[in-house]
């Protein structure tokens, strides 16, 4: 059988692009995943993994002026641009929401708590419902996301990018 499979094309043409990009694309087993977070908790880890046809690789990155704050960064196709992460950005990218990690940020979260002290603490219905018609566009919660490229930890990226489905690690060929 494996005779036959050499004779087809379709199994050279798939040995011609192994020779041609010298690397081999493998599914993740839980053995590979402890192997992959040691080697990123490494200093000068690197990783490439392939998702939805798009090449992830993921290194450490210095990401203060003074070169003492350290991340992991996912690089998309062998770049990064923080505005992909934004979803009111034109340059927003979708596939960020699958390899960066989400950020929920809330606008008007104080000034809603203590507007509803001081809703709470008025003496009559009257003045309660003053004070709520008057702070009522002061006391909106926004909430929006973001997508950031760093992770803090090994341990964090590893954890996401387990649920992720068609994930695969490419090794470089001997």
């Amino acid at each position: 059988m494996l005779q036959a499979l050499r004779n087809t094309l379709q199994f050279e043409l798939f040995l011609d692009l192994l020779v041609e990009f010298k690397q081999i694309k493998m599914s993740i087993t839980p053995a590979q995943w402890i192997e992959i977070e040691e080697r990123l908790n490494s200093q000068y880890a690197c990783v490439n993994f392939s998702l939805d046809g798009r090449r992830i690789t993921v290194q450490w990155r210095n990401l203060s002026a003074k070169g003492k704050v350290f991340a992991l960064c996912p690089f998309i196709d062998d770049r990064l641009h923080p505005a992909w992460g934004y979803r009111s950005s034109p340059l927003f990218d979708p596939f960020t929401e699958k390899v960066w990690r989400k950020r929920t940020h809330r606008i008007g979260l104080k000034q809603y708590r203590a507007g509803k002290a001081m809703i709470e603490k008025a003496p009559s219905k009257k003045k309660r419902a003053l004070i709520e018609e008057t702070l009522a566009k002061y006391m909106e919660v926004k909430v929006f996301e973001t997508f950031d490229f760093n992770f803090s930890t090994a341990a964090a990226l590893i954890r996401q990018y387990k649920k992720l489905e068609g994930l695969s690690i490419i090794e470089k060929a001997l």
